[in-house]
């Protein structure tokens, strides 16, 4: 089960990345896809693991793996367009409950991943709990994180393709060329050339340490994420997403008492409730996928 406490980890460290992610968001720099334009410059960071990692794929997979990486990016850019409008503890689990189930049906129709019962159990638990902390939410900002949820899970269903045909490092390279390719694409039409110009992207030190630190967190908690694809099943940790949420939640009461007006959460009683009965059918999914091995 190392494959489930990789991911776990991965997600916490997401919660942390979605919260700093809202704050520079917020405040240094206001056009999401300037922030994925760079984020997805620093995924050239890379390539330090090219001279010992690298080998050609065949066409068909070389193909599938910059797909991959295309469809982060374009998730990373709806993803962050939805946390710049809306509270980041309820846009994030927005894309984790569907994301989920898009997985799924993928899985089921073009690799024929088949659930153990009780591991069906648990993966509808995740779902479901994940959408307890959405309900209610607005239009504009389920629309960016639907767009967001549908090229995650496209990104992470090619990407175990690629992964089931490599070694794991190599795969993750190619998928992170296919990451990179966009913003570079983009750099040769003079529109997105001038909003890159344009925009007020912070370069003082102490905000672009945050952003380089935050990225590198991030490319930290993609790294293990993608290793337990690798390793798992994608369509449980895919679902698994749901622990991230729980532990955004915690984080999100206790930094909004320093920043309530770049990250709040709110505290009406039915909302209260409602995100604790979504933490309980997490736990209890968890419980079920780390006492059963997938077997029964």
């Amino acid at each position: 089960m190392l494959w489930l406490i990789l991911a776990i980890g991965s997600y916490f460290l997401n919660a942390v990345v979605s919260l700093v992610d809202k704050f520079l968001l917020s405040n240094k720099v206001k056009s999401p896809f300037v922030y994925a334009f760079y984020s997805g410059v620093l995924t050239s960071v890379v390539f330090v693991l090219w001279p010992p990692y690298f080998s050609l794929l065949s066409p068909d997979l070389t193909i599938i793996a910059l797909f991959a990486g295309a469809c982060f990016f374009v998730a990373v850019f709806f993803f962050y367009s939805a946390v710049l409008q809306g509270e980041v503890s309820s846009v994030v689990p927005v894309v984790g409950g569907i994301s989920p189930v898009v997985v799924f049906v993928l899985s089921f129709i073009f690799l024929g991943e088949r659930l153990p019962p009780r591991w069906l159990l648990g993966f509808s638990a995740l779902v479901l709990g994940t959408l307890l902390f959405t309900l209610g939410k607005g239009k504009k900002v389920s629309a960016y994180s639907f767009a967001a949820a549908v090229f995650f899970a496209a990104s992470f269903f090619f990407s175990k393709i690629v992964f089931d045909g490599t070694v794991f490092l190599n795969g993750f390279i190619w998928t992170r060329i296919g990451a990179i390719l966009p913003p570079i694409i983009l750099l040769f039409f003079p529109f997105f050339r001038k909003i890159l110009l344009r925009s007020d992207f912070n370069v003082k030190k102490r905000s672009f340490f945050l952003f380089v630190s935050n990225k590198g967190l991030s490319a930290v908690a993609f790294l293990l994420f993608n290793y337990a694809i690798a390793l798992g099943s994608v369509t449980i940790i895919s679902a698994v997403q749901g622990v991230q949420y729980v532990f955004l939640f915690v984080l999100t009461l206790v930094f909004s008492a320093y920043f309530p007006r770049i990250i709040s959460e709110s505290l009406r009683r039915e909302v209260i409730i409602q995100k604790i009965a979504g933490i309980v059918l997490i736990s209890l999914a968890l419980i079920i996928l780390f006492v059963f091995d997938g077997s029964i």
